[in-house]
């Protein structure tokens, strides 16, 4: 059995009705009884995991679409982003979000560009932004 169909288990021996979307490589997943209930709704195509359980799923650059169409259906559906975490929260989902969304804003940067103010407003910029999100994070 997978780590990720036995966590599947795990969370639906806790509370059968949340439904849970696991993050796996770039796609989020839905498994078997979730994959039934989703799949269809969402038009998602439902394929086999293995021999004995479906998936269906959606690409993680797609996240926010879905995170949109979540809210209109009748379903609390959590998102697993690593198969040894707890589900997480809106709360600290929104902070996981903040949080790439500035990793990608430095990334994005071409340092031979920038003239040593430029550098230094861009450092202060990017520190009070990781200050609030630690803040966020650590008074959640």
């Amino acid at each position: 059995m997978s780590k990720l169909y036995k966590k599947y288990q795990e969370l639906k021996k806790e509370n059968q009705e949340k439904i849970y979307a696991f993050k796996s490589g770039i796609f989020y997943l839905f498994l078997d009884e979730d994959a039934k209930k989703l799949g269809p709704i969402l038009g998602l195509k439902i394929t086999n995991l293995n021999d004995k359980v479906i998936k269906c799923g959606f690409p993680v650059s797609t996240i926010q679409k879905y995170l949109t169409k979540f809210k209109t259906l009748p379903y609390e559906i959590e998102l697993i982003e690593k198969i040894e975490d707890k589900p997480i929260g809106k709360k600290e989902f929104t902070s996981l979000k903040k949080y790439e969304t500035l990793t990608c804003e430095i990334s994005k940067i071409d340092l031979n560009t920038l003239s040593v103010s430029q550098a230094f407003m861009f450092l202060d910029k990017i520190q009070k932004q990781a200050k609030n999100i630690l803040k966020e994070i650590t008074n959640g």
